[in-house]
């Protein structure tokens, strides 16, 4: 009979060595399931802040908008003043 090289307490050793692998094996996973769970936790973190943001800038958009309009309306009436001003003084000119 041809030998295996293994005796008795190989095979011992191989279970040991086994168990060992498969106990590392199982602590790699519980660390990456914790890492997941970490990245997991992070982006739910940066998307609630990225909506706090995207709602500040809606808000500032809006706001902008408004003082644009209240801008342009201003300076409309202004422009009209002056010409209803320089138009007075054009009568009072030749009066």
């Amino acid at each position: 009979m041809p030998r295996t090289g293994r005796g008795p307490t190989d095979v011992g050793m191989s279970k040991e060595t086994d168990n060992l692998v498969l106990e590392h094996l199982k602590a790699i996973r519980k660390q990456m399931a914790d890492f997941e769970s970490k990245v997991d936790r992070r982006f739910d973190e940066i998307d609630r802040r990225f909506a706090i943001v995207s709602q500040r800038l809606d808000h500032m958009e809006k706001r902008t908008e408004a003082s644009q309009y209240i801008l342009t309306s201003t300076l409309g009436s202004l422009l009209a003043d002056n010409e209803d001003v320089k138009a007075r003084l054009a009568a009072l000119e030749n009066a």
